[in-house]
């Protein structure tokens, strides 16, 4: 039978793997959209990597946790425990922001926004590659060997 630890372990490389797809995707869209704006729809591009960072705030949130919880032990110094707390606080609110947001545009649409909703989208679209990026580099780390 397979433990909870065991398949994490089995699936941290591949998540890694696709989370640091998404965050490059989002990352050149966020930064080369402009480039070919008159070739593709913007918007369809964004509706479709909502999804995939969606799934990465998620599995960041969870992985920023355990992170946190780690760096809470008794045994941890002060770098650690700041590290691991800033980590944990930062893709919270990057998380919170991500998915209130885009549930206001899954509801309103996408053609409805307001300034506000766009300029929050672009502190987003800046911090989600930074983040989904450690987040892999963490889980890439901790799978074992083969």
């Amino acid at each position: 039978m397979l433990t909870m630890r065991q398949a994490i372990e089995i699936l941290s490389k591949p998540t890694a793997v696709l989370l640091f797809l998404t965050g490059a995707a989002v990352l050149g869209h966020f930064v080369f959209g402009t480039f070919y704006r008159n070739v593709v729809e913007a918007e369809d591009i964004w509706y479709v990597l909502n999804w995939f960072m969606a799934f990465g705030m998620i599995v960041a949130l969870l992985t920023s946790h355990a992170v946190k919880r780690a760096s809470c032990a008794a045994d941890t110094d002060a770098k650690t425990y700041i590290g691991g707390n800033a980590f944990f606080y930062a893709t919270a609110a990057v998380t919170i922001l991500f998915f209130w947001n885009w549930f206001n545009e899954l509801t309103v649409g996408g053609g409805n926004e307001g300034t506000v909703n766009l300029n929050f989208w672009t502190v987003i679209d800046t911090l989600f590659p930074l983040i989904v990026g450690s987040t892999a580099v963490r889980l890439w780390r901790y799978a074992p060997s083969a």
